[in-house]
């Protein structure tokens, strides 16, 4: 193979890595500025009734499940490493848990009756 094809399969190879992480730029820039995050409110569920997030999500997320699962690999559905941190769960609700608090502080379900520091892992049922 000559230099120009080995640059052009080295190019092809990197397309796989930079495509993934422009859309992970992207989500998480969307949930930086939505509304659902600066009002504390339950977030979108991928595939849901009324699509209100970026198309990427729908293609990344898992159907059914949060928008938040687009921002953690879920090859294996066994562990579900952190596409920000590499931080690794073995609970999808427990992934799910840790996008929002710990990358976006986001509690949209608080008991500010109790202790506003209280959160509870709620799925909501489609």
């Amino acid at each position: 193979m000559d230099v120009l094809g080995l640059l052009q399969a080295r190019i092809k190879a990197h397309e796989r890595d930079i495509i993934p992480i422009e859309a992970l730029v992207d989500i998480t820039s969307w949930i930086s500025r939505s509304n659902f995050l600066r009002f504390q409110q339950p977030e979108p569920i991928v595939g849901g009734p009324v699509a209100t997030y970026p198309a990427m999500v729908e293609e990344f997320g898992i159907k059914g499940q949060s928008v938040y699962t687009a921002l953690f690999t879920n090859i294996d559905m066994v562990n579900f490493p952190c596409q920000l941190c590499s931080h690794t769960v073995d609970d999808l609700e427990d992934a799910i848990t840790h996008q929002r608090i710990d990358h976006f502080g986001h509690y949209p379900y608080q008991c500010p009756a109790t202790n506003p520091q209280w959160y509870a892992c709620f799925a909501p049922s489609l």
